[in-house]
């Protein structure tokens, strides 16, 4: 870990402008009632050339024509504190984790910050990140009224969180290797008369084992929950010859897995349902082949619409081409890394090699109470792409086996 932040702090600094300084803060801790907060969430671009995971610290990344420097600023030993809740970072734990050597305590940060500030400063604006950019705000006016030019560091670590480093896409693999664990241990658990919400705690006990967390809330809905793309009440029973979505993922060290997949509660798809079940699979296959530096999500999702369109019409369930979003009203493909919904990729923008996305085509039919979606998270190749989850099964007759043994 410590090297792959030190990597991705060099990365940067050779996009930065001589004599300039850059300000991340890792984010605080929200209180959520009482003396009880929320679960910290630490600023995943701070994390990304950090590798630390705690609250209140702030990285400063100085480059000069005469080389560059890093600092790391921590807080003190509060013995109280660490009575109660624990130890926070330390020098050793700081030099263990990020590789930064240099290190010093906040009440100096301001000081510091103004004798390197000369010409710029790159502060994260990035968007949503409503309690960290607050701080950033408040420095931007702070710095300005020091005559000191403020420039976004947002655009910068975009750029280098789109593509993936081999380190990186290790630890994807790893994410979506667990995520396929909990899938197996869910499909043995699978049985009428279930409540939803212990199929998900089935799926938890097994990233508990390997000391993972869910990328995101799960979503496990059944018979025409299913139609609801981000139902995760998980509150419903389970019944005879419904079909289940789920919509999960394990994080491994803050690196997500994106995978869905739809089963028959029963253990067998209806007639019907491996109909609906097979279409969509049969584009899923089709846009994951057509996934090549080149290519643009926008284009593998007007495969999807012009696809849709034609089985629709035929199978009279709409009338006209533009009837589409009536039964499939979401995007196919959305970026995959430290966040679930990544940054770095608009759908207009060609992939390369190293960027990770996903392929997810799903279908929703209200009247009928089915709702199938089918994921898959697939790195960008020289050539072409891997599709790192391959070996979670999908295949009708892979499913209705494993759920038979």
């Amino acid at each position: 870990m410590k090297a792959l932040a030190q990597l991705n702090r060099n990365n940067l600094f050779e996009k930065m402008e001589n004599n300039s300084v850059l300000v991340l803060f890792s984010g605080t801790e929200i209180n959520r009632s009482a003396d009880e907060n929320y679960p910290f969430s630490v600023n995943r671009n701070f994390y990304y050339l950090t590798m630390i995971d705690e609250p209140n610290l702030i990285l400063l990344m100085n480059k000069t024509e005469k080389g560059n420097q890093t600092i790391l600023f921590i807080e003190k030993v509060d013995l109280f504190y660490e009575k109660w809740i624990g130890k926070k970072l330390n020098e050793e734990k700081a030099i263990e984790y990020s590789g930064i050597a240099e290190y010093r305590y906040l009440e100096e940060f301001e000081t510091i910050l103004f004798d390197l500030a000369k010409n710029k400063v790159y502060l994260d604006f990035e968007e949503k990140e409503e309690v960290n950019a607050s701080r950033s705000w408040y420095y931007k006016d702070l710095l300005e009224n020091h005559n000191i030019e403020i420039e976004d560091a947002y655009p910068l670590i975009k750029a280098l969180r789109t593509v993936k480093s081999g380190q990186e896409i290790e630890m994807l693999q790893q994410a979506i290797d667990i995520t396929n664990l909990g899938l197996q241990s869910i499909m043995k658990s699978l049985v009428v008369g279930k409540k939803e919400y212990q199929v998900v705690g089935d799926f938890n006990y097994v990233l508990s084992q390997h000391q993972s967390a869910t990328s995101f809330p799960t979503i496990a809905a059944s018979g025409e929950n299913a139609i609801t793309l981000h139902y995760t009440k998980n509150d419903d029973t389970l019944e005879d010859e419904n079909l289940v979505l789920f919509d999960l993922g394990a994080s491994h060290k803050k690196y997500c897995g994106d995978i869905s997949r739809t089963y028959p509660i029963n253990g067998v798809f209806t007639k019907r349902q491996r109909e609906l079940y097979e279409m969509v699979l049969s584009i899923q296959k089709k846009v994951i082949e057509a996934v090549k530096p080149g290519v643009c999500m926008k284009e593998l999702q007007d495969m999807v619409l012009d696809y849709y369109a034609k089985e629709l019409l035929e199978r009279g369930l709409i009338s006209k081409a533009e009837e589409v979003s009536k039964y499939y009203y979401h995007g196919v493909s959305h970026s995959l890394g430290l966040d679930t919904h990544d940054i770095g990729l608009s759908k207009y923008q060609p992939l390369v090699p190293g960027n990770v996305i996903t392929v997810e085509p799903g279908i929703y039919i209200k009247e009928e109470g089915i709702g199938i979606r089918i994921e898959d998270d697939i790195l960008v190749t020289e050539d072409g792409n891997i599709n790192l989850s391959e070996a979670i099964i999908k295949e009708v007759e892979d499913i209705e086996g494993f759920m038979r043994r």
